[in-house]
């Protein structure tokens, strides 16, 4: 799968390191002690999510091509309160799994912050499927550039015709969707008010040798090791989170 790196700053992995921090810092307001956040009480535990439909371009960078298919996504409502922000979980290379519309951390975040929760397959996995076949010519469809702009348009639309236009999105992805997270935060800042991105390789590298490294990452933001980034980098990393509220 073809990765979009165009335009990567170094900031990018020190948000990777941190954003799990500063979203604790959010639900307590700031950032002069981390807080720890209530256990999640899911009120959905026994709820079926219905498997929801959105109507997604094919081809967002020819104006010729018209063409639309039908992206599946799934939604939580459970935890949300009026003029609480917008979790968006970013789905990757696999079946959106609708365990995680009742499970995960970042539920405990929504029923901490009063959000409204989405979660959007990505295209050409599980039932997203934008082509009859994988053919070679389809194929060039599936990219993260594509998938960034997927978000982008499902992001804008559902703004648009839910009444949350106004209100702070947050995008969440852990590995491969962790990178869409970072960059979608990147390409897309007028959109997404944060990001969270879990194990997030933000440098694509063919083969991915040194993979192993990047679980470093945690450690040298817990020992205040910040890889060599400037102050002002840090400053962009944190203060999305610390705005939420």
């Amino acid at each position: 799968m073809a990765f979009l790196t165009h335009g990567l700053r170094p900031c990018v992995v020190l948000a990777v390191c941190f954003v799990l921090f500063s979203l604790v810092a959010v639900a307590e307001g700031g950032f002069k002690g981390f807080g720890k956040f209530n256990v999640v009480h899911d009120h959905s535990q026994g709820a079926v999510f219905e498997e929801l439909w959105f109507t997604q371009k094919l081809d967002h960078f020819n104006g010729a091509d018209s063409r639309v298919w039908k992206q599946r996504y799934f939604v939580n409502e459970a935890f949300y309160k009026p003029g609480g922000p917008v979790f968006l979980m970013i789905g990757g290379e696999g079946p959106a799994n609708p365990a995680w519309m009742k499970e995960g951390t970042w539920l405990t975040y929504a029923e901490k912050l009063g959000a409204l929760c989405f979660m959007l397959e990505h295209r050409f996995y599980g039932k997203s499927h934008p082509t009859a076949d994988l053919s070679t010519d389809n194929l060039r469809l599936l990219s993260s550039r594509q998938a960034l702009a997927d978000l982008a348009h499902f992001r804008t639309v559902m703004g648009e015709t839910r009444g949350l236009a106004n209100r702070k999105w947050v995008a969440f992805g852990g590995s491969y969707p962790g990178s869409l997270a970072a960059w979608f935060r990147l390409k897309y800042p007028h959109l997404v008010h944060a990001s969270v991105a879990t194990s997030a390789p933000v440098f694509a590298t063919v083969n991915f040798p040194g993979r192993r490294r990047h679980s470093m990452v945690g450690q040298h933001a817990r020992t205040g090791a910040v890889c060599h980034i400037s102050y002002r980098c840090a400053q962009i990393c944190w203060y999305p989170h610390g705005s939420l509220k």
